[in-house]
């Protein structure tokens, strides 16, 4: 086991993903900023993420808690052009668990790009960095997120009641989970 994170993967001949630099903000702004309405529905942080600066700023608090182990986020690439956003959000050693949070832009879905990374990382969470437990969050309303999580085999565990405000009303969302040992 090792607290040294990897940076970056290759997922498949299509797809890869690496820890983004703020080299990269320009380019992961303008794919929020033009996916705005498609991915505003289930994610409350567009609302602060308005100009290249936000991006920039939220790559460099990735990037210090990626060099001090605490998560590990990446940016998510299809035939070279970045199309999301994924990876651990916390990683709590002390508990051996961490969580996966994923978006994909409009027009990407149906690819299997999230599944295929989402099991690379879950394979690399297992096998190298000695987690014993994964959950994934995701809005009761979210079918293609919640398709994810039972795609790859997580467990509906229950429903956190209105776990997150967006656009001024509180949604309920499913927590899922697996375990090593039930992972293949």
């Amino acid at each position: 086991m090792s607290n040294q994170l990897k940076s970056e993967f290759k997922i498949t001949d299509k797809i890869t993903s690496r820890v983004l630099t703020t080299a990269d903000a320009p380019e992961l702004f303008a794919l929020v900023d033009s996916n705005r309405d498609f991915l505003g529905e289930w994610l409350p942080w567009l609302d602060y993420n308005t100009e290249v600066k936000h991006s920039e700023d939220f790559i460099k608090v990735t990037l210090e808690s990626f060099n001090e182990s605490k998560s590990l986020i990446h940016g998510i690439f299809y035939e070279d052009e970045m199309v999301g956003n994924g990876g651990f959000h916390t990683l709590t050693w002390s508990q051996n668990k961490t969580s996966i949070g994923y978006w994909l832009a409009e027009g990407h879905n149906g690819k299997g790009i999230i599944t295929s990374y989402c099991k690379t990382i879950i394979d690399y969470a297992f096998s190298e960095l000695d987690m014993n437990r994964i959950e994934i969050l995701a809005c009761i309303d979210n079918q293609p997120s919640c398709a994810v999580a039972e795609r790859l085999g997580f467990k509906l565990e229950g429903i956190k009641r209105q776990n997150q405000k967006l656009h001024g009303k509180f949604f309920d969302h499913n927590q899922y989970s697996i375990l090593k040992s039930e992972w293949n």
